[in-house]
């Protein structure tokens, strides 16, 4: 053929056209060696996606993506590429996890259905440990939604993107604003809808229903939306185009309410279009509700129907709390006859609903000048407890006047959290002449206190703390009273979780109130305006200083379970940080042990108070930092149920946590600790009197598979640990071993044969021998792991230039076999030895242990 001349004089012979030329190209390249071996290169590749060492890993998807790219065609039809891309999103090394997120936001490019079947993993990923993982995956499923703003996982992503509106960093909190902005409030905007409705009254009607479902698959959603409306308002660019949009869902939402349609048409349910509608009223905003609307809710406060209407009762009274201060020029006549449906109703309320409805209450006798509904109703309740003081309430025939009082109690206690009597005080000394008090607030606590001290039936007890912690809500300085804290302290005492629980709300809501003080109300805090910062600052010390400092009662609670209860002591704990109320040294060891927590909340809140603590005091926490591993220890032991130091599959330390903060730390405090930490497992054979010797193996398997499993950040860090490791080997091995040989192997004085088959000195020497071997084993896999050489520690990266990188781990050798050698059972057996060889008289045990320890020596 490349003799042209020849084919030339052929007759039958027809030049190749071009195209005919590029086919006949390509299935000659198709032939070549080169391209005969892709599915050789194809599977070296996804042999190497699974190899041991994550840089392969990660070097292995970014040599993926260009092959992709160049054909498309091999996404769709080979099955073995996207499960290893998409399994990779799970891999332990963040960089891995990564690189597959890179390359699958490329090849959804490519291939639009990829992302459609991944999404799963993807939204896993919003919730990853990382926080580029995190803002990745998020810009990501942004893309998704744009590209399918009506498909079915869009409230799915949504929902994932709300989520990350309450993550503890701000970098993703700010993204995920800008995200929904992106998705729910931008498409909507005036300038980009404009006159030539190319959003329709039913594209909007869509959206919002989207809305609704999004915040109903989950009960913290709606308080997240709302942040996030509150946030996107204030953007300065944008805030008068978002009020504008903001406005326009409202107006579509209550004509919906004003004009139902058929639900073919994407109407929303009633139900869920006032829980809406309370989102966007929550938002406290000016401008966005009309006196029109609020005119259309009148009806929904009249006499409640059936069960189902009551979660619609909520949200109109609630709307109508938020709305009214903000809205002018709304009838007086309108506002008293809301007033007097809902004072008709008050007995008929449970809890939530009775908090809305009293606010709403008082917000209405504040636009309307009159408080003598409120002040009628609170008298009433106050008159009926003090009559109730003195009847009978402990036998079961009297359940029924146990629920009136309680309903009594509630119901004075929310009048006392939302309005001020102060000023008809003449009004309450009038009606209670025995009564000489100079507050209404003292009132009611006094009266309150009639049922909540030792003696009244649990359920009442509480009711009465409840009323009284509500008053202190609005009067802080009760909170410092003596009544009231002799309350508390009595409480704490007993330790009842359903008193304390009482007690430690009421601090969170105050202490979160002190920190909203200097901002805006929003609405959830309780308004302070009429007492001073001062008084805050007194009282909110003076629960510190009792309640944390001396009592230690916070510290007890977050400490003791990891349920419901000691994540409201964090959180009060993390509000107490937050306005310096603490000494970092008071709280630090707290916040490292409760990090390890199972619960995810307490470990986020705690990690980040470390996080804080670390940047801010380093020096002083750093001297806390051992300490804190003993509670660490303490904390996983008796409340996590767990002796082990770290965890399997992955392989990975329990104070792994504490080590990441560690990290941002300068590089001497680093050393400092990986040498301390290997010196709390030195022994000292001269006292053991006093030396749980279980325990003593328990916590020093804790400490070396801590050290196993940690990730150190540099090769400097490696080898502090394997230089303590091995002079606390050799320092304490000369001792352990000097002992055996002499007490056991022989070369004792006669006057010491007394002693030489003495139990308890077996345990100590068998005891310390276990340890001491464990950490030559320890040390031994450190080695191997780090392809370490050399004796103390020396290494091939051990020069000023090298020793700052993070050190480098060999390929197929994991912590199996270590994890196995110092697992559950060996420990148990170790464990049953002792204990047999403390028995009096099995000198069988004893000859046993005598030749474990005659082998350790000549180990």
């Amino acid at each position: 053929m490349a003799d042209q001349e020849c084919w030339s004089m052929d007759p039958d012979f027809q030049c190749p056209t071009a195209p005919n030329a590029r086919v006949a190209y390509h299935l000659t390249l198709l032939r070549s060696g080169f391209c005969e071996s892709f599915e050789r290169i194809l599977h070296l590749l996804s042999v190497s996606v699974t190899s041991p060492q994550a840089s392969i890993r990660c070097r292995s998807l970014k040599a993926l993506l260009p092959i992709l790219e160049a054909d498309p065609f091999i996404i769709d039809h080979t099955p073995l590429v996207k499960t290893l891309v998409s399994s990779r999103m799970k891999d332990i090394s963040v960089a891995v996890r990564e690189s597959s997120l890179r390359l699958i936001s490329r090849c959804r490019e490519l291939t639009p259905q990829l992302g459609v079947e991944v999404m799963p993993e993807i939204v896993r990923r919003v919730a990853d440990d990382s926080i580029t993982i995190r803002r990745r995956a998020m810009k990501i499923l942004t893309e998704m939604y744009l590209h399918h703003p009506e498909g079915s996982t869009s409230s799915g992503i949504a929902e994932a993107l709300l989520h990350r509106v309450a993550d503890l960093d701000q970098t993703v909190r700010e993204l995920a604003c800008q995200s929904l902005a992106e998705i729910w409030i931008s498409p909507y905007q005036p300038a980009l809808t404009g006159k030539g409705a190319c959003r329709t009254k039913l594209a909007v009607v869509k959206h919002l229903g989207l809305i609704a479902r999004t915040v109903q698959r989950n009960r913290c959603l709606p308080a997240m939306l709302t942040t996030a409306l509150q946030t996107i308002l204030v953007t300065p660019s944008q805030g008068t185009a978002i009020l504008h949009v903001y406005q326009l869902f409202v107006a579509r939402m209550f004509e919906m309410i004003e004009t139902p349609t058929r639900k073919g048409d994407g109407s929303m349910e009633p139900a869920a279009t006032f829980q809406v509608l309370l989102i966007f009223a929550k938002i406290n905003a000016a401008h966005i509700f009309t006196t029109q609307q609020i005119q259309l809710l009148q009806p929904y406060v009249g006499p409640i129907g059936s069960a189902d209407d009551m979660s619609t009762y909520r949200s109109v009274v609630s709307i109508l709390s938020h709305v009214l201060p903000r809205v002018s020029n709304v009838d007086s006549m309108l506002l008293r006859s809301i007033s007097t449906d809902l004072i008709r109703q008050v007995s008929r309320f449970n809890r939530p609903i009775l908090h809305e409805v009293i606010r709403c209450l008082q917000t209405l006798s504040e636009i309307i000048q009159d408080k003598q509904p409120l002040t009628r109703l609170t008298l009433s309740c106050l008159e009926n407890i003090r009559k109730m003081v003195g009847v009978r309430i402990h036998d079961p025939a009297d359940q029924h006047t146990v629920r009136k009082i309680k309903k009594l109690l509630l119901i004075a206690g929310m009048c006392g959290r939302h309005c001020n009597f102060e000023a008809q005080l003449d009004v309450f000394q009038t009606r209670f002449g025995d009564w000489r008090g100079q507050s209404v607030s003292e009132l009611m606590i006094a009266t309150f206190s009639r049922f909540s001290s030792p003696g009244p039936p649990t359920d009442l007890r509480m009711a009465a703390l409840d009323a009284i912690c509500m008053v202190c809500q609005l009067w802080p300085k009760h909170f410092a009273s003596a009544m009231v804290s002799a309350q508390f302290e009595k409480a704490f005492e007993e330790k009842d979780a359903s008193l304390e629980t009482i007690i430690l709300t009421s601090f969170k809501e105050l202490l979160l109130a002190k920190e909203q003080h200097s901002e805006a109300n929003d609405g959830v805090a309780v308004k302070l305006d009429h007492i001073g910062g001062s008084q805050l600052d007194r009282v909110a010390a003076f629960i510190t200083q009792t309640f944390m400092s001396h009592r230690k009662d916070l510290t007890r609670i977050a400490l003791a379970t990891q349920d419901e209860q000691a994540l409201l002591a964090v959180e009060v704990l993390a509000s107490m940080h937050r306005q310096g109320l603490l000494h970092p040294k008071e709280y630090a060891p707290i916040c490292i042990a409760l990090e390890t927590s199972h619960n995810r909340r307490i470990a986020d809140l705690s990690y980040r108070m470390h996080q804080i603590l670390h940047a801010k005091y380093e020096t002083i926490i750093a001297k806390e930092y051992m300490r804190a591993v003993d509670v660490a220890y303490e904390y996983q032991r008796d409340v996590v149920g767990n002796v082990r130091g770290a965890t399997c599959d992955p392989y990975l330390s329990i104070l792994n946590p504490m080590v990441e903060v560690i990290k941002a730390g300068r590089s001497n405090g680093r050393t400092k600790f990986h040498e301390s930490l290997c010196t709390r497992i030195d022994l000292d054979l001269s006292h053991t009197s006093r030396l749980y010797l279980p325990r003593y193996l328990q916590r020093s398997q804790f400490i070396l598979e801590d050290i196993a499993f940690f990730e150190y950040a540099s090769v400097k860090d490696l080898t502090a640990a394997l230089i303590a490791m091995e002079k606390v080997f050799t320092r304490s091995g000369v001792v352990v071993v000097d002992a055996i040989a002499t007490e056991i192997l022989g070369g004792m004085s006669s006057g010491e044969k007394s002693g030489r088959n003495d139990p308890n000195r077996l345990q100590v020497l068998a005891a310390f021998s276990t340890v001491l071997a464990s950490l030559w084993h320890t040390k031994a896999y450190l080695t191997q792991q780090y392809g370490l050489s050399g004796t103390r520690g020396s290494t091939p990266y051990e020069t000023s230039k090298d020793s700052g990188k993070a050190p480098s781990k060999v390929d197929n050798i994991n912590g199996r076999a270590l994890w196995e050698r110092s697992g559950e059972k060996d420990g148990k057996e170790r464990r049953l030895k002792l204990d047999q060889v403390g028995k009096k008289g099995n000198s069988r045990a004893s000859d046993k242990m005598k030749m474990s320890l005659t082998s350790f020596v000549k180990h």
